[in-house]
């Protein structure tokens, strides 16, 4: 039995043999007590941030080698094997064994050399957490290493931005425009995130406008909260209104990418908005070429305007300078109340966007016995695509449809002149004839009315209804709804009179309204009973004819003496 060694030492033995002939011989036998431990060390791979990437296989690295000392290079038995132990969770320096259900890999030789030994982990076998490796020595003594121990936290996945909440309601859906203060809120997956290097951005056009509160305000995720938000701020009269482009930029421990990144090393979500805060506005002043026109009528004519269609024609423009026009809705409510709605096309134009339209549906006013009327009216909205609405454009629509009343129940017309200082005046009722001689100027006065729009102009016209040429015009009484006019003796014809009353919506009234038959020429008289220089003595009974080519009016004789200047009615 050799016994032991309190330390590592090498230990000959000689041995003597003899036989009964005193014959011996000698035999050398070494011992070598190895009692000193292996060193093992890890060399590779480096940790990044206390990390290894395991999103895809990577090999661990090391050396073992028996201590150098000069002292004890004769005493060391030489490695045997390196093995290794990977468990679950920092552990630290725990000492082995650790609990069971931590244990990933029981004591596993490792790969190459006991010099140079390596370890081959594979993406099935790490899965994304924190990990402790235990690696230690045996020489063939059977020196066991202190052992190795290296914590470390595998980063399987790329962090990852997602969108959760738009305007505080779930959901990652977004609309090109918005027309309040927008909010959108996210959150990044990532066990590691790197929260210090990880950036929520928002950009106004190409500038970054991030750190202006009074247009948009964030909250940046943390290593404990890994949510972000962003709000985006309505202001006064659309001051934020614009192109919005949100980025959220994130980084994990590792500095590992997600795939399709925007820029290597970073995991990125970019959306793009438009604030539109500020509604349409309908042009209505009468010196931009895009105003807004109902029948050609100014937005100020038209309260003093009556049309005759039920088909009426719009045009002009509202300004938008944000998202654009997504439709211009009418809406016609009738006289008894019932409404008609329709949509108005668009062009758009950069700050505003025109339209040009024909709109149907409106019905002629209504009158009752009181005198009150009830009119057509319609209503103009455009909304925005952001959804902003403008204020309704709204006016009435005073629609008639009924030419003027020419005549009244007893007459169809007056005519009046003056012969030696009496004025002699007649009513005539329509397609009447009147005889006049043609000595004196005619006045003739007409009873013109209407009952909705009132009357425009009366114009009169001798001989035919051409009324492109040769129309009289007359003065209108609009107090006492009377059309006159004088007609000149000269100019007074055997012809019919024509008359043509207009009212303020349009509508006209044409017809005939009573005929001028002129004599100019006197009767023709002759006498039968006597010749010219007849001589009588005594008190004589003439006789003759009178002729006319009109209606006699009546018949007498005057007669003078010789000398004298008077005439005595016979």
């Amino acid at each position: 039995t050799i016994k032991k060694t309190s330390s590592s030492a090498r230990i000959t033995n000689v041995y003597k043999v003899l036989d009964t002939f005193g014959k011996q011989n000698t035999a050398t036998v070494e011992y070598v007590f190895d009692l000193d431990k292996p060193v093992v060390t890890i060399t590779a791979p480096a940790l990044v941030n206390g990390f290894f990437d395991a999103s895809k296989s990577f090999t661990v690295e090391g050396t073992a080698k028996e201590p150098t000392a000069e002292t004890l290079k004769n005493y060391q038995s030489g490695l045997s094997k390196v093995e290794y132990s990977l468990c679950k969770g920092n552990l630290g320096a725990t000492a082995y064994p650790v609990v069971a259900g931590n244990i990933v890999n029981a004591w596993t030789e490792a790969d190459g050399s006991a010099a140079n030994w390596k370890v081959k982990f594979d993406s099935e076998t790490i899965t994304e957490g924190e990990y402790t490796l235990f690696v230690r020595a045996t020489d063939k003594a059977g020196n066991i290493s202190d052992i190795k121990v290296v914590s470390f936290k595998a980063d399987r996945k790329n962090p990852e931005v997602s969108v959760t909440k738009i305007n505080d309601a779930e959901g990652s859906d977004f609309a090109s425009y918005y027309n309040d203060t927008f909010s959108m809120e996210g959150t990044i997956s990532e066990t590691y995130l790197d929260a210090a290097n990880t950036t929520v951005k928002v950009y106004k056009g190409t500038e970054d406008v991030s750190a202006k509160t009074d247009v948009c305000t964030i909250t940046n995720p943390t290593a404990e909260n890994h949510t972000w938000k962003v709000e985006i701020k309505k202001a006064a009269n659309g001051a934020n209104d614009g192109d919005y482009r949100v980025e959220v930029l994130a980084k994990d421990l590792f500095g590992k990418p997600n795939s399709g990144t925007k820029e290597s090393p970073v995991a990125w979500v970019s959306k793009t908005i438009e604030l539109d805060t500020v509604a349409p506005v309908l042009i209505k002043d009468s010196s931009n070429e895009n105003a807004f026109t109902f029948e050609s009528k100014t937005f100020s004519e038209i309260a003093d305007t009556w049309f005759k269609s039920n088909s009426l024609s719009v045009k002009g423009g509202y300004s938008e300078a944000g998202s654009g026009i997504k439709e211009i809705k009418y809406e016609i409510t009738k006289p008894d109340g019932n409404t008609l709605t329709g949509a108005i096309n668009c062009e758009d134009k950069g700050s505003y966007e025109i339209f040009n339209a024909t709109v149907s549906g409106f019905v002629k006013s209504e009158k009752n016995a009181e005198g009150s009327f009830k009119h057509s009216s319609i209503k103009l909205t455009a909304t925005d695509n952001a959804g902003n609405d403008s204020s309704p454009a709204e006016f009435i629509v005073r629609i008639d449809q009924q030419g003027p009343t020419v005549g009244d129940a007893n007459k169809i017309a007056v005519v009046s002149y003056t012969k030696d200082d009496d004025t002699i005046s007649e009513n005539l009722s329509q397609g009447a004839t009147k005889l006049v001689n043609g000595s004196f100027d005619v006045t003739v006065a007409i009873p013109v009315s209407d009952d909705f729009s009132e009357v425009e102009s009366v114009v009169l016209k001798i001989g035919d209804e051409n009324f492109t040429t040769g129309t009289i015009s007359t003065v209108y009484d609009a107090e006492n709804e009377i059309a006159s006019v004088t007609i000149e003796k000269t100019k007074l014809s055997s012809n019919p009179i024509y008359i043509r009353a207009t009212d303020k919506a349009g509508n006209e009234t044409t017809q005939l309204i009573f005929r001028f038959n002129v004599d100019r020429s006197a009767p023709n008289v002759g006498f039968s009973s006597h010749t010219t220089e007849s001589v009588v003595n005594k008190t004589i009974t003439l006789r003759g004819t009178v002729e006319d080519d009109q209606k006699l009016s009546y018949a007498y004789i005057e007669y003078k003496k010789s000398g004298e200047t008077d005439w005595t009615k016979a």
